[in-house]
């Protein structure tokens, strides 16, 4: 039973492994119908044999993506104390795109990366 767990999970892993490198051009609103004609050469999308399930890996991964996407953009709040505020404030902002963080993620090959890119720019508004 775990080594067919396991042969699965590899099986959906190399699948969004293939998806990932185009997920930087996908929203919520892209169809599985739309890009699966791009997929259904490759042996990753033939390992997964029913079509249902491809469509929920692929729909889980936009998710993913769209999900890290939006935590990456997000601005904590922070109360200053008086002695920070006596000093001269340098510029906040970092500038990274979405895209940007997809390709470092897939550079990494490792989804977990965006949690990567949340803890930088958390350190660059702390400074």
């Amino acid at each position: 039973m775990k080594d067919e767990q396991r042969r699965q999970k590899k099986m959906e892993d190399a699948f969004k492994k293939l998806l990932k490198p185009h997920g930087g051009d996908w929203t919520t609103e892209t169809k599985w119908e739309t890009v699966r004609g791009q997929f259904e050469n490759e042996s990753a999308f033939n390992a997964i044999p029913l079509e249902a399930e491809r469509a929920r890996l692929f729909t889980e991964l936009v998710n993913q993506l769209e999900e890290a996407c939006m935590h990456s953009k997000s601005v904590k709040t922070k109360k200053k104390s008086k002695k920070q505020s006596r000093h001269r404030s340098r510029s906040r902002s970092v500038s990274i795109s979405c895209r940007q963080s997809l390709q470092q993620s897939n550079k990494n090959d490792n989804i977990n990366s965006f949690e990567m890119v949340l803890h930088n720019v958390s350190f660059l508004d702390s400074i």
